[in-house]
C-alpha cells in the first residue's frame, strides 16, 4: 500500500532509476497560445456582431418605408445609416487576417509555396529548429499585434454602431 502513495520521483529514487524530468512550459509558447486564443475570440465577436448588425439594419430599413420624418429627422437617420454601415465594415475588417509587418523570423502558412521554394523552406525551418525560443518570440509578437488590431477594429465597430443607434432613435423621435 505504501508504494501506491509514493510519487514517481520517490519511486525512482528508491529503485535507483533516474527521476523523470518534468518539462517546464515555455513562457513564450504560453504567450503565443494566448495571442492565438485572443485572435479567435476577436474573430468570433466580430462575426457575431456583424451578423446581428446587418440583420438589424435590414429590419430597420424595411420599417423606414412607413416613417415620414422631417428634415432634421431624415438627416439623423441618414447619419445613423452611414454610421451603421461603417460599423459593419469595421467589424468585417476585424475578421480579415493581417500579416504585414511581420519580422523576418515569423513563418506563415500563407507564404508557401508562393514566397518560398523548398530549399528556402528547409532553410527557414532549420533556422527555426536551431533556436525555437527566438522563433516563438517572433510568432508571439506578430500574433499579439494581430490580436490587438482585431480588438481595435471591434471597438471602433461597436462605437460606430452605438452612434448609429443613437442617431436613429433621435431621428425617429424628431420625425
Amino acid at each position: 500500500m505504501r508504494s501506491v502513495l509514493l510519487s514517481r520521483a520517490q519511486k525512482a529514487r528508491a529503485t535507483g532509476e533516474q527521476a523523470p524530468v518534468r518539462q517546464q512550459p515555455s513562457v513564450v509558447a504560453h504567450l503565443a497560445a494566448q495571442a492565438e486564443h485572443a485572435i479567435e475570440r476577436a474573430d468570433g465577436k466580430a462575426s457575431a456582431l456583424a451578423a446581428t448588425a446587418t440583420a438589424i439594419l435590414i429590419f430597420a430599413a424595411q420599417g423606414l418605408g412607413t416613417a415620414h420624418p422631417g428634415a432634421a429627422g431624415l438627416t439623423l437617420l441618414i447619419g445613423a445609416g452611414v454610421c451603421w454601415v461603417a460599423g459593419i465594415a469595421a467589424l468585417g475588417a476585424a475578421i480579415f487576417p493581417r500579416f504585414a509587418g511581420s519580422p523576418e523570423d515569423a513563418v506563415w502558412l500563407h507564404q508557401f509555396p508562393g514566397k518560398h521554394d523548398s530549399a528556402t523552406l528547409s532553410s527557414v525551418l532549420s533556422t527555426a529548429n536551431a533556436d525555437p525560443e527566438r522563433w516563438l518570440r517572433a510568432q508571439a509578437e506578430v500574433l499579439g499585434r494581430i490580436a490587438m488590431t482585431k480588438f481595435r477594429y471591434v471597438r471602433i465597430g461597436m462605437a460606430l454602431l452605438g452612434f448609429g443607434a443613437a442617431f436613429a432613435v433621435v431621428g425617429l423621435l424628431l420625425g
